[in-house]
């Protein structure tokens, strides 16, 4: 089973990451566009930019979206 990749490093991705662990998966990583998250653990999970995993994730990894909102207004 390939590793899982999730994106957002918030509560609903921690939510995401534990339900997942509870299940066996493997996580190898959560992606963030926030700098100040980037380069630190969440769960022991590293989180990283798009672009650290673009080069070292994503022919590994499947890629999860968890958010817990989305911005409708134009």
């Amino acid at each position: 089973m390939r590793k899982i990749a999730l994106i957002g490093a918030g509560f609903i991705g921690c939510v995401a990451a534990i339900a997942y662990l509870g299940q066996k998966r493997e996580i190898a990583c959560f992606l963030d566009n926030n700098p100040e998250k980037q380069g630190k653990k969440l769960l022991d999970i590293p989180i990283v930019s798009m672009e650290e995993y673009i080069n070292n994730y994503e022919t590994t990894c499947d890629l999860i979206i968890s958010c817990n909102s989305i911005n409708t207004e134009q």
